[in-house]
């Protein structure tokens, strides 16, 4: 199987740092930053929503299988050919992806320092506070989620999304400083998720209930999340 890339007159990441740099809004050691954080948070926080992501998929057998035949009916649509568009057009897998990173964001709080007194309601922040948010609570809250804690990716079907707070989903942060590799950590998740999912058949071995959290830089296990994997035959592939 392979992946076909697709040929159109886009720039990609590093093209358009080099074009800000040959106008004099950067240097070359600014390019090397800005790649050096998009390698590095790319690498980091992808496996790891990934990590969580097969282990939804591993204890949801039902979900799982309704991944499986959305790849396998978009491949056959599509010659057989993963492609970008293939990979747009896996809504559900794209669905259960977000439900993951609710339940599990990986980058679970963030931070910032008020500029100027911020009154909220009856609350008033001064300046120079610095105020901690924390994500992985409001993607818990039943406020905005109805049975919070169970895996549901139905719950962003588009006329589920409609009406519900912009600042209640933040996997990527949100504002101006949001992460800037969001579609890409997607893409490049779809990418080998329907991979794996294609070729192997996913059971729990290490239930998250029972799996202890570790709340450092990232969201991540703090043991071991084993799931296992059964090739499937392609004489036997029905589910």
């Amino acid at each position: 199987m392979y992946f076909y890339s697709v040929q159109k007159n886009q720039f990609a990441m590093l093209d358009l740092l080099i074009a800000e740099s040959r106008k004099g809004h950067m240097i070359d050691s600014d390019i090397k930053e800005e790649i050096n954080t998009f390698i590095f948070m790319s690498y980091n926080t992808t496996m790891n929503s990934m990590c969580f992501t097969l282990a939804l998929l591993a204890e949801h057998r039902d979900i799982q299988i309704r991944v499986r035949n959305e790849i396998r009916t978009a491949l056959q649509n599509n010659g057989n050919k993963f492609t970008v568009e293939l990979l747009q057009d896996l809504t559900y897998l794209e669905r259960c992806i977000k439900e993951s990173l609710r339940l599990y964001p990986t980058n679970f709080m963030i931070s910032r320092i008020i500029e100027k007194d911020l009154k909220l309601n009856l609350f008033l922040i001064p300046a120079g506070t610095n105020v901690c948010f924390n994500i992985y609570a409001t993607h818990r809250n039943c406020y905005f989620w109805p049975n919070p804690e169970v895996f549901d990716p139905d719950r962003f079907l588009p006329e589920m999304i409609q009406n519900r707070h912009p600042y209640s989903y933040l996997p990527f942060c949100a504002g101006p400083r949001n992460c800037i590799g969001q579609e890409f950590a997607m893409l490049k998740m779809k990418a080998i998720i329907a991979l794996v999912i294609q070729h192997f058949y996913l059971e729990p071995i290490d239930y998250l209930k029972d799996v202890r959290l570790n709340v450092n830089f990232i969201l991540r296990p703090s043991s071991s999340l084993r799931v296992k994997f059964t090739p499937i035959c392609k004489t036997n592939a029905s589910s």
